[in-house]
């Protein structure tokens, strides 16, 4: 299944996996010193709990990796009359709270933010909306959440600022550049 990303959430994703992969070097090395000289592997708790940990590590590159198979590289268009990948986008919850989520291209979440990814429930219902739309939302199966989307704005008006918080480049980095 294709995955969106921005170009610089792929680069960022591919340094992720490199970390990770230096990681897992260093967790093969503790489930070798684990087994010992002799390779004693039988009722070897030290060596069962690093053997464990490398193979979550190698399972958590193995996702990164197929995210990156599947992705499609999308450039984030400045734009604010219908929703998509970038918008800030102004909600009436169930006809009272006002909120605002900002939707992101895979990977690119932070909740407590109000960055949400595009194929979270929330944002794949407010996808492709324009203002005075109403998205439902099914949370689970006795509830539901109804949003009247009132704004919609440009990804330069959160996007950018939040994706430079979670994708941060080291010292020295290049900001938010994705031909807006």
């Amino acid at each position: 299944m294709s995955k969106y990303f921005t170009k610089r959430g792929i680069e960022y994703l591919q340094r992720r996996i490199n970390e990770k992969e230096l990681k897992r070097s260093e967790i093969g090395a503790a489930v070798g010193e684990a087994a010992g000289d002799n390779c004693d592997w039988h009722d070897n708790a030290p060596f069962d709990a690093a053997r464990d940990t490398f193979e979550l590590a190698s399972a958590d590159i193995r996702r990164l990796r197929a995210d990156i198979h599947d992705a499609v590289i999308i450039e984030i268009r400045e734009q604010a009359e219908k929703v998509a990948i970038g918008s800030a986008v102004t909600v009436l919850v169930d006809g009272k709270d006002e909120k605002t989520y900002v939707i992101g291209a895979a990977h690119e979440s932070s909740p407590e933010k109000g960055l949400i990814t595009y194929n979270s429930p929330v944002a794949s219902a407010l996808l492709r909306k324009e203002v005075g739309d109403i998205a439902e939302v099914e949370l689970s199966k006795k509830k539901k959440m109804e949003l009247e989307i009132i704004a919609i704005l440009p990804p330069s008006a959160k996007y950018k600022q939040l994706i430079d918080e979670i994708y941060p480049f080291p010292s020295g980095g290049k900001k938010y550049q994705n031909n807006l």
